[in-house]
């Protein structure tokens, strides 16, 4: 869609500007991602890549891994992305881009929205804006509102980076009890080919993202995301003898 072309520029035109953020405050963000440096093994990296495909068999082979995480792996070299897990919003053969959502950065959103709005808009939310990626980026707001959406990532779940959108999706996060809109600052991006090379390395894991999972608490997330993995290739190989709840063993 047009909205979608939209946000596409904007993130492209990103890679040219300095690492300053949108919101005029210092908010930090690491260098541009450069390609990871993975230390593994050779054995150790041909049994993450049996499992990734082992995985794709059982779950269907995708185009795109949109509306995916990709959960590090503990051995990866890159200290940006040390136990993250990274929500692919766009994946296609020019790149990926996607945001880390385990990294809260120490400003609040009502902070961030006094510089940005200028008090045209007041926003009481403590909640802290998140670190997107190294690859500096505007504002973006990932949420579950459709009327407001700008870029689909998958059903119920979108992105909008509109100065008016966000107006609104501020003044509704305060009406809705459950967490269902994130505020980042910056993005996670890919040239052609080089996730999927980080991939085949073992660096990443790959699951497809609930929502719950996507608002929900960051810090144990990247744990909670590789039992879901786990579950993901374990449960089919033992059947029925796969206990209803694992941790009880």
């Amino acid at each position: 869609t047009r909205d979608e072309i939209s946000i596409r520029a904007h993130f492209d035109a990103s890679l040219n500007r300095g690492n300053r953020s949108r919101a005029g405050r210092e908010v930090e963000v690491p260098p541009k991602h450069k390609s990871l440096n993975v230390s593994h093994s050779r054995k150790r990296s041909q049994r993450n890549s049996l499992l990734h495909r082992r995985f794709n068999l059982m779950g269907g082979y995708v185009d795109s891994y949109q509306g995916f995480f990709l959960i590090a792996d503990p051995h990866l070299g890159d200290g940006n992305f040390y136990r993250s897990v990274v929500l692919i919003i766009q994946h296609d053969d020019q790149g990926a881009m996607g945001f880390l959502l385990n990294r809260p950065a120490e400003l609040s959103v009502a902070e961030v929205w006094r510089d940005v709005f200028e008090g045209e808009l007041k926003c009481d939310s403590q909640d802290p804006i998140y670190l997107g990626g190294p690859v500096e980026g505007p504002l973006m707001m990932l949420h579950t509102r459709q009327d407001l959406a700008e870029m689909i990532i998958k059903p119920g779940l979108f992105v909008s980076i509109e100065r008016e959108k966000l107006r609104s999706l501020a003044a509704s996060s305060a009406e809705i009890p459950a967490p269902s809109s994130r505020l980042f600052s910056g993005y996670s991006g890919w040239g052609a080919g080089q996730l999927e090379q980080e991939i085949e390395l073992g660096g990443w894991l790959l699951l497809p993202a609930r929502i719950e999972d996507v608002f929900s608490d960051p810090e144990d997330l990247w744990k909670r995301a590789c039992s879901q993995y786990s579950a993901q290739i374990i449960r089919p190989l033992m059947g029925d003898r796969y206990p209803t709840d694992p941790s009880l063993n």
